[in-house]
């Protein structure tokens, strides 16, 4: 699903909030990950 939203910018146009508010979703989920996994996993 997301790789339709990044290969067809056209078919849903983000506006530059929403994508940055997107991005920052994304990263933070990345960290708790990184946090929540041991070291030996990374």
């Amino acid at each position: 699903m997301e790789e339709a939203l990044f290969c067809s910018p056209e078919r849903r146009p983000f506006d530059h909030k929403e994508t940055h508010h997107f991005l920052k979703k994304i990263e933070t989920a990345e960290k708790k990950v990184m946090l929540s996994s041991p070291p030996t996993a990374r």
